[in-house]
């Protein structure tokens, strides 16, 4: 821009009575009230705004109204050019002008070849002289312009608020009329060409200086401020204009940005102050301070706080999904260029102040005006309903927070039907997991932009621990925690135990999982660290070095299915235990659970995890579809997994299998292994007694221990009955038991070491030697194995407590027999 003097005939002029002119078109007419004259037929009214539709090419075509304009004045209208401008293709609005076909006068021309707004003077049978010269490529899309004259021949431009420049003209000190012109070249250009809100008034010089109304710190050295008015560039872009000291002004007429020489402290108050800014009249305000602060946010102060993911059917909330955030620092915090994303997508959030202890909702652009208070995301990116990861990103890109939401958090409540939003319980813990979010008790099915019904102190969560360690290749070994960490002491090499390691990442956004990039291949070795925090801050242990080692694929029986919950509690889910028996690190990724039908076809196949996943020799894993089942029962290593093989709660079959369909091992189960002095067995596990005996013999499980919660998923088996050494012959593991699924002894134990396979009929007699129970007739015998007494009789009676004894005999196909006699105490309490 740069101010230009036109022909200074007069130096001033006096002033001429003028009322005012103005015209919004809403009467839809341009013909009187105002009436418009000239080439009427070139435009029309549509829709309250004045419209082109004049259809001839490289044409000018205009309209002006008869006003008489003198003294200073004031003029204001909306224009929008919906095309690309050019030097035959803009627009002139006449401000003042002697002659109804606008041959002369003061014109404002938006457009042209630099796609300017700019102010001219075009003295009669002459050129136009250009006076201010607007800012280039400001003339695309809707405008509102402004321009005015003082009493002096002054002349200042505006576009959307903005200055374009100011100079000094008194060639027409009055006029006639105003009007509008437009040139416009081939047809694309035709009917594109908008006009409204049209006002002409006396202009009254400002006398008031300008004053600031906001000042807020952007960042440590950037200072936005916002004055009353447009403010003059010269004066805002002096530094010395400032306290403390900046080093670059940036000026945008109503707002300028500071930068400072010294950084602002974080979350301290600073006292700031400007003076001697001039507005565009040369009004020069007076000193004014006031405090600015700046604060970058940390992780954790603002939290996801409650999530809608299924709003169908409606309780009584809108239809609509929702996020809502909450601020848990002392300070305010702005959120535009923040991000919200999901496992696909993300949205950025606008512009807004989040303050202390406040809440606000983030949410689609059609469920805006239901929500308040509330944030457009645009559109909203859909949130599953079975559960995902959302995660929470400031402008730089660095985590607030994440929550890997489940479907399972509500509990097995009729609420995870839908309609129901999870509100979290406790801020303090922010990534606590399901322990610190319930389902909300709102009787409209949440509480968006309300503080939760489920908030409350819960108890301190565990601390994060190491769950496992995989082995994707010989290069990187892959720790997999309980829970998050804090990314920089994870990731801190000196940390770790293992030698050569090129790199630490821990992943985001929950944090997680570390990976250990080696220099060197490793095949077994043992891990330990010190040093590590979770995301609330507490020391993670270890107590005890964990091995690790490359794994292999497993061979029939290398794992074997272990304990199995077929018929689970209201509100948990079946499990299926496995047990790696073998002296192998055994790679779990290609393993399928399925089920084998009544015609021996083996269905519904499902993968046990996604990437590596590592079984170290004698671990035990369980996998479940809902991690739930650990609020039922006490758990060790369990396991997501999608889905389970159907587990019919009276018989079924669970087989483990490779990819190559080599099954591993395969339990065919029946309700009545349960021991048979319980009543009711839902809620309770069948225990595999030992791994080294058949997984279809019905004499190797037994119901999981009351004393152990009746399931030990993941953990060693209640039941479990360790191998011992045999003599030749008959013999019992235990000389006393007592039934009562107390998981000490709750069976009779018979074991059996022979040199070769016998038929056997195993009795069992009272004191008295009256029979009991038939526990075997003509049973072909293993060379080895086992076989247990419940404590029923024949007649599925508990038997008495006191002494009985187990009668053996055995025979071979030659006719040679034996027979052995054990005494065998029942015990009671």
């Amino acid at each position: 821009m740069r101010p230009v003097v036109c022909n200074l005939l007069l130096a001033a002029f006096p002033a001429i009575a003028f009322g005012q002119f103005s015209d919004n078109f809403n009467d839809g007419d341009f013909s009187q009230h105002p009436s418009w004259q000239g080439m009427d037929s070139a435009f029309r009214v549509d829709g309250g705004v004045l419209r082109s539709r004049h259809t001839v090419p490289n044409s000018t075509f205009y309209l002006s109204s008869p006003v008489a304009l003198s003294g200073a004045l004031e003029w204001e209208w909306w224009v929008h050019l919906d095309l690309a401008t050019s030097s035959t293709n803009y627009a002139d609005v006449y401000l003042l002008s002697p002659d109804a076909a606008l041959g002369a006068g003061y014109f404002v021309r938006i457009g042209n070849t630099a796609d300017e707004v700019s102010l001219y003077c075009h003295p009669p049978g002459s050129a136009p002289l250009k006076l201010i010269d607007g800012r280039d490529g400001t003339s695309a899309g809707p405008l509102r312009i402004r321009a005015t004259r003082t009493e002096e021949g002054v002349w200042r431009l505006y576009t959307n608020g903005l200055p374009e420049g100011q100079a000094v003209d008194n060639t027409f000190a009055e006029g006639a009329h105003f009007g509008l012109k437009v040139r416009q070249s081939t047809a694309s250009f035709f009917q594109r060409h908008y006009f409204d809100d049209i006002f002409i008034r006396p202009f009254i010089p400002d006398v008031i200086p300008p004053e600031v109304l906001a000042a807020e710190a952007l960042s440590a050295e950037e200072i936005f401020i916002r004055f009353s008015e447009p403010v003059d560039s010269v004066t805002a872009c002096d530094a010395g204009n400032y306290v403390p000291g900046v080093r670059r002004v940036e000026w945008g007429g109503v707002v300028v940005r500071v930068f400072l020489s010294t950084p602002l402290q974080n979350g301290v108050s600073t006292r700031f102050s400007v003076k001697d800014v001039k507005d565009l009249y040369g009004n020069a305000m007076p000193l004014q301070e006031m405090n600015v602060l700046h604060y970058t946010p940390g992780r954790y102060d603002v939290l996801i706080h409650e999530i809608l993911a299924d709003p169908s059917p409606p309780t009584g909330l809108p239809e609509y999904e929702y996020v809502e955030l909450r601020n848990v620092s002392p300070h305010a915090i702005r959120l535009d260029g923040w991000t919200l994303h999901n496992s696909s997508t993300s949205v950025s959030l606008p512009a807004y102040t989040l303050q202390p202890d406040s809440l606000v909702v983030v949410c689609g652009r059609l469920a805006f005006s239901f929500f308040h208070p509330a944030l457009d995301a645009g559109s909203f990116p859909p949130l599953a309903n079975e559960g995902e990861t959302l995660s929470l990103y400031d402008r730089q890109g660095t985590l607030m927070h994440a929550v890997a939401y489940s479907k399972s958090w509500y509990a097995g409540s009729i609420k995870d039907a839908g309609g129901w939003s999870l509100e979290m319980k406790d801020t303090r813990w922010p990534c606590a997991g399901a322990d610190n979010w319930k389902a909300s008790t709102d009787v409209t099915g949440g509480t968006p932009g309300r503080y939760n019904t489920a908030a409350g102190a819960i108890p301190e969560p565990p601390v994060t621990s190491l769950v496992r360690i995989s082995v994707p290749d010989s290069m990187q070994l892959r720790l997999h925690f309980s829970g998050g960490l804090d990314s920089a002491s994870a990731s801190d090499p000196l940390n770790y135990n293992i030698p050569g390691i090129e790199q630490v990442s821990v992943a985001p956004p929950l944090f997680n999982i570390v990976t250990l990039q080696l220099k060197e291949p490793v095949h077994t070795g043992s891990l330990m660290f010190h040093h590590i925090k979770d995301c609330g801050g507490r020391t993670v242990t270890l107590p005890e070095p964990v091995p690790f080692a490359r794994p292999v694929a497993p061979d029939s029986l290398d794992l074997v299915i272990n304990e199995v919950l077929f018929d689970p509690p209201q509100g948990a889910a079946d499990f299926v235990e496995i047990f790696n028996r073998s002296g192998k690190a055994i790679e779990l990724d290609k393993l399928y659970f399925a089920s084998r039908g009544t015609d021996g076809v083996l269905k519904q196949a499902v993968l046990l995890t996604e990437g590596p996943f590592l079984c170290m020799p004698g671990e035990h894993m369980a996998w479940s579809p809902e991690p739930a089942l650990c609020r039922f029962f006490t758990c060790g290593a369990v396991q997501r997994i999608s889905a389970l093989p159907t587990l019919p709660p009276d018989e079924g079959s669970i087989v483990l299998l490779r990819a190559d369909g080599q099954v591993i091992d395969e339990v065919a189960y029946n309700k009545s292994w349960h021991h048979g002095v319980l009543q009711q067995t839902k809620g309770i596990s069948l225990e595999r007694l030992h791994p080294d005996y058949p997984s279809g013999d019905p004499h190797n499980w037994h119901s999981a221990a009351a004393t152990a919660g009746y399931a030990t998923p993941g953990a060693v088996n209640s039941q479990f009955q360790p191998a011992t050494a045999l003599n030749s012959g008959f013999t019992l593991m235990s000389e006393v038991f007592s039934p009562d699924n107390d998981g000490q002894n709750d069976v009779a134990l018979l074991a059996w070491d022979l040199r070769q396979g016998q038929t056997a009929n195993i009795t069992i007699f009272d004191g008295r030697g009256r029979p009991v129970r038939h526990l075997a007739r003509n049973l072909l015998l293993s060379v080895n194995g086992r076989i247990s007494w419940d404590g029923l009789s024949d007649a599925g009676l508990i038997a008495q407590p006191g002494i009985y004894i187990i009668f053996i005999q055995i025979f071979d196909p030659q006719g040679k027999t034996g027979a052995w006699k054990l005494p065998l105490v029942l015990a009671g309490r």
